[in-house]
């Protein structure tokens, strides 16, 4: 029997591939809100789309699930 964190594995590229993404203008309008530009924090990171998007626009991103 596997391992609990090897459990979804082998579906980590099938999901990587097929999740929509979000578009730029998102960001652009998340962004938007924000005073300074040195500290985003994604919460529900999940597979970390989003946090590796805003890095664009921070200097540093903190990413939670």
């Amino acid at each position: 029997m596997p391992e609990f964190k090897d459990l979804f594995s082998a579906q980590a590229e099938t999901y990587r591939n097929s999740r929509p993404t979000y578009p730029q203008e998102l960001y652009e309008f998340i962004v938007g809100f924000c005073r300074n530009k040195n500290l985003a924090w994604d919460c529900a990171t999940g597979n970390g789309q989003c946090a590796t998007a805003l890095a664009e626009y921070f200097d540093k991103i903190i990413a939670t699930d």
